[in-house]
């Protein structure tokens, strides 16, 4: 391995066949982030890179034979921190696979892709390529929004796209004479170029994204109620999101997660009070079903939100069917 200004070349070619795709897993946990490469496509498996790491960022040349591998909750959990990255391809093609969505990304296509999401790639033959990882707190501090533009592919065929991957190619084909100070100073300038790029070609309104997803986020907390650790934690997990993205989409809404789960666990319980008149349940029973697992605190905000305990509720509804 060879270092000239903090880079590093690495290949697998001082490997023997056997020890070829695990060098190549090590090398690719190191200077991009943890994977598990599945399998080669051929016994002689042939790859090498070139990365530079500054600040908080990296930036790799990546060129290797064809190959599969995935990042699940191990490597997810093995990561230093939470990354949005920009993957631009040079040559080949390769397929992505996130979020129960696939997409094939082409010689000059561009994507944003996100280290907390489980997902798994595929490159049917020879690929260069090359990656920006930007901790996600930097990125979205230039560009906010840069979430919902996540698996969206931006030709380099594009105005747009051209001049982002321009841009991708100088800072690469530089970084070896560049000093840590300025690639760090070219990444602010380069944040807002991506955020430039993205939202001026994507065909789909950030509004439109944000409300797929906070809508398919409503109808899993909605299924999930009766969990007990329902929480902002868990569901940003079950959607391969990041905590801070999902309160994000409910500040649009101008509430909280938190206070979206509580007033839907109080129209359930609501709705359980008013048949407990056939069903027998009881209030402990009714609260404890629905993620409350402190009666007196329950009964608190039950009277908040509707203006009457939950006793009250019953006995006004025994009070209106004795007087029918």
């Amino acid at each position: 391995m060879a270092m000239h200004n903090n880079v590093q070349n690495w290949s697998t070619s001082s490997y023997t066949n056997n020890e070829k795709l695990d060098a190549w897993q090590d090398m690719i946990s190191v200077s991009h982030l943890p994977w598990t490469l599945s399998k080669a496509s051929k016994d002689d498996f042939n790859a090498k890179l070139a990365y530079r790491l500054f600040d908080k960022y990296r930036i790799i040349k990546c060129e290797c034979d064809a190959q599969e591998g995935f990042r699940s909750i191990k490597e997810i959990s093995d990561s230093d921190n939470a990354y949005l990255n920009l993957l631009y391809v040079r040559k080949g093609s390769e397929q992505l696979k996130f979020d129960d969505r696939s997409l094939w990304l082409n010689e000059g296509d561009m994507v944003i892709w996100d280290s907390t999401q489980h997902m798994s790639f595929h490159v049917p033959d020879k690929l260069e390529k090359v990656s920006l990882l930007i901790p996600e707190s930097s990125l979205t501090s230039v560009f906010p929004t840069a979430h919902d533009y996540r698996g969206i592919v931006i030709p380099k065929k594009s105005g747009v796209g051209s001049m982002l991957a321009n841009h991708i190619n100088n800072i690469e084909q530089h970084m070896w004479q560049l000093t840590t100070e300025d690639l760090t100073a070219m990444m602010e300038p380069t944040m807002s170029i991506m955020a430039a790029a993205f939202g001026s070609y994507a065909n789909i309104s950030p509004n439109t994204m944000r409300h797929i997803a906070l809508n398919r986020i409503k109808q899993f907390i909605i299924s999930n109620l009766h969990d007990p650790d329902l929480n902002p934690t868990m569901i940003a997990s079950a959607h391969n999101i990041t905590p801070r993205y999902l309160h994000m989409l409910f500040e649009d809404q101008d509430t909280t997660v938190s206070t979206w789960i509580k007033s839907r666990r109080l129209d359930r319980s609501k709705d359980d009070l008013i048949k407990s008149i056939v069903t027998h349940q009881s209030v402990s029973e009714i609260a404890f079903k629905w993620g409350f697992n402190d009666l007196s605190h329950f009964s608190r905000i039950f009277k908040q939100r509707f203006g009457q305990s939950p006793r009250g509720i019953i006995n006004a509804i025994k009070m209106e069917i004795m007087a029918q």
